[in-house]
């Protein structure tokens, strides 16, 4: 009789202790999506394995491309649907990237059930109604930088996003290059000593056209909004704080937008960075990092493809490269991480760093205004 029932009890005490622990992890999957404002129920499908993130697509313009193309190169996500303004560039642009849903509006898309995410591409003065549009219709967004044209547009819609637990994130893809990411992790290391002073650069020239958006004030247009925001974004990162100053000069040309510009900023430890951009004449777009016992140097930092480590006597230490033809691939890879997770930003391009590259660029503009 002993030895029937010992078995007996033993399967019974192992279906008990199963039961429980499914119990038990229920309880605390339930608990983690309460504090997180999130539905278990999303959370629990979108770390099943394979899935796959759809992105919604609003404004197929020229950035968009880059895009588009980075998605078909990124493991776990598809690009699902497109919208525009104009049906027919909708359809040319889901044709040449097979891009399976056509929308001829942007309602139209954010009423699609399947879509996880929309990315934004529409010109900077729209940013903040179509990025509103997309949380309120329940969707994460990855917006082009420069996230808003105010402040006030960027707290509102940090704070929106936290309130419908929805991750959002500005596109500043330059800071998950592999190189940009091994510069920061050297700075980090202390291999190039206390970091004193960097610069960045990032320029190019176009003619001035009052119908480019570039030169529309009404459009968000203008040197600080299009690229000097790479040299902000850059130089808060490697430095790891908030500037506590801004100094800055812009050429105003005369359709009343900045054409060229620089920025000196401070930081509370005296770390100095400098910061140049514009739409009217060409730099090295380059930058530096320089410490008591060393230097690094980044050509092309914005798109950068290569990173150098020196000591202080100049003599060459380290060398990083990346051949990814698309850069737009390191921040697909961050935000689709970061939405699995069940996240409401991304380190790397915290609403932090979000929130205090607006306030500059607020500041630099000022110019403009006046």
């Amino acid at each position: 009789m002993l030895c029937i029932t010992l078995p007996y009890l033993e399967e019974k005490i192992f279906f008990v202790q199963y039961w429980f622990s499914l119990l038990f992890c229920g309880i605390i999957i339930v608990a983690v999506c309460n504090l997180r404002n999130t539905p278990y129920i999303a959370v629990v499908s979108a770390k099943k394995e394979g899935k796959s993130m759809n992105f919604g697509l609003l404004g197929p313009g020229s950035i968009a491309r880059k895009f588009a193309d980075a998605c078909s190169r990124t493991e776990g996500v598809k690009l699902l649907a497109v919208a525009s303004g104009s049906r027919e560039r909708a359809e040319a642009f889901a044709t040449e990237f097979k891009v399976e849903k056509v929308c001829g509006s942007y309602e139209e898309l954010l009423a699609l059930p399947e879509i996880d995410a929309v990315y934004i591409s529409v010109i900077n003065s729209l940013h903040y109604e179509t990025a509103r549009k997309c949380l309120e219709a329940g969707k994460a967004v990855l917006c082009e930088k420069p996230f808003c044209v105010t402040v006030s547009q960027t707290e509102e819609l940090i704070r929106l996003a936290e309130e419908k637990g929805l991750l959002l994130m500005e596109g500043m893809w330059t800071l998950f290059l592999p190189c940009v990411c091994a510069v920061r992790n050297w700075v980090k290391e202390g291999r190039i000593g206390r970091l004193k002073y960097l610069d960045s650069s990032f320029s190019f020239y176009v003619p001035a056209d009052p119908e480019s958006r570039l030169f529309s004030a009404p459009h968000g247009g203008g040197a600080a909004f299009d690229v000097g925001i790479y040299c902000l974004a850059f130089s808060l990162s490697m430095t790891g704080q908030l500037p506590d100053s801004c100094r800055s000069k812009v050429y105003v040309g005369e359709t009343g937008v900045d054409e060229m510009g620089a920025a000196l900023l401070g930081f509370p430890d005296k770390t100095v960075a400098n910061c140049m951009f514009g739409i009217q004449g060409k730099s090295e777009d380059s930058a530096h990092l320089y410490g008591d016992a060393g230097m690094i140097h980044l050509p092309q930092f914005w798109n950068c493809h290569e990173a150098k480590l020196y000591n202080a006597g100049e003599e060459l230490l380290e060398t990083m490269t990346d051949s990814q033809e698309n850069g737009f691939v390191y921040e697909i890879e961050a935000f689709r991480d970061a939405f699995l997770r069940g996240d409401r930003e991304v380190e790397t391009v915290s609403h932090q760093l979000t929130l205090a590259c607006a306030k500059l660029l607020e500041e630099i503009r000022k110019e403009d205004i006046n």
